[in-house]
């Protein structure tokens, strides 16, 4: 074996030699997706290059990542393990039933959940499908609510973190040694690009649009492209806005296949389940689960809001007290520098009165 040859007991213990050459092959690919997917979260760390949002939020930054609560400060995604995890089965699941298409992420900001598609696809030996890679890669539009009025107020288009630029993306997908011909960029805003863009077939659509307008561009633009049976994920569900032009878009389609939830905002569905029976998703369908879960959300979030409030009034009055403290002190050591003058001056007059 020469020293550029790759000796798998790198990847695989004793045991598993005696594994079938496709077993092997299974384990290795499990375990690059596996790590994959752990690195662009940074759970393989424990989360720990730290929390960006600017709100307060409950919970360990294991448990926050997990979720995808958080703005991670270096990790590639925000999307979260259980999301990460989400599109996982359904890159694998299209893959194993052949439905026809590529994929997309509208929305990608570093771009983790697209190198997360793309490596699933190296993993697998997949070269005749592209991952579509859609962002203005500027942030978010601000908000048209003479248009959209399910968007007045939206004010993610004032938060620079969400801005990452098209470069940076495509240095992320290097790093991983992923950037090449069946990655392709739609740089633009949604309205702008999406009308056109030369996509013929999709198998993946997924929609972290986070507002209505973007959420329905995306969704007018790319589900008739959606083959039956391909995925449509949305990640921002639990924003108003965007539950909105889903529900929107549903209707006006007469869409009936059932929404599963994914974790406290994600969502998901697959074209054609309720005519063609599909049997894939199992569980109960979305309203009651999520509403369960989107009310403890709520719940959570009044506690955090009260918490740190209680936080807020303590540090206020630790402050107050402080200042009182020092003024005190200030108080005193006067009165004892005055009795000290007032000691020495009689001390003084004493001793000349003595001569």
């Amino acid at each position: 074996m020469t020293e550029s040859a790759l000796d798998p007991s790198v990847f695989l213990d004793s045991s598993d030699f005696r594994a079938e050459p496709d077993e092997q092959l299974q384990q290795l690919r499990t375990r690059y997706i596996d790590l994959l997917r752990d690195t662009l979260t940074m759970a393989l760390w424990d989360a720990a290059d730290g929390n960006q949002l600017p709100i307060a939020q409950e919970g360990s930054a294991v448990d926050l990542r997990a979720d995808g609560r958080d703005w991670p400060q270096l990790a590639h995604t925000m999307t979260g393990v259980a999301r990460m995890k989400n599109l996982q089965f359904c890159v694998e699941d299209v893959l194993a039933r052949g439905i026809p298409g590529d994929f997309i992420e509208t929305g990608v900001w570093r771009g983790g959940s697209c190198i997360f598609m793309r490596g699933i696809l190296a993993a697998y030996g997949v070269n005749d499908r592209r991952v579509w890679v859609a962002d203005s890669f500027e942030g978010l539009p601000p908000p048209d609510p003479s248009k959209y009025p399910a968007d007045a107020g939206d004010a993610l288009y004032t938060y620079s973190q969400l801005a990452v630029s098209k470069e940076d993306v495509q240095q992320n997908f290097r790093r991983y040694g992923l950037l090449d011909d069946q990655v392709v960029f739609l740089k633009g805003f949604f309205r702008d690009t999406l009308p056109t863009a030369p996509i013929s077939q999709l198998a993946i659509v997924r929609l972290d649009g986070d507002m209505y307008e973007s959420t329905m561009d995306g969704l007018n633009n790319l589900y008739p492209k959606l083959s039956e049976g391909g995925y449509l994920i949305v990640d921002d569900y639990a924003l108003p806005g965007c539950r909105q032009a889903v529900t929107d878009f549903r209707a006006a389609h007469g869409i009936t296949d059932p929404m599963e939830v994914i974790d406290w905002t994600g969502v998901y569905w697959r074209k054609g389940a309720d005519t063609l029976g599909d049997a894939a998703i199992e569980g109960s369908t979305l309203p009651e689960r999520y509403e369960n879960l989107i009310a403890e959300y709520h719940r959570l979030a009044t506690e955090n809001r009260l918490h740190s409030a209680t936080i807020a009034g303590l540090q206020a009055n630790y402050l107050t007290a402080a200042q009182q403290l020092e003024m005190l002190r200030s108080s005193r050591t006067l009165r004892y520098t005055a009795k000290l003058r007032d000691a020495y001056g009689a001390a003084k007059r004493t001793i000349r009165r003595s001569h």
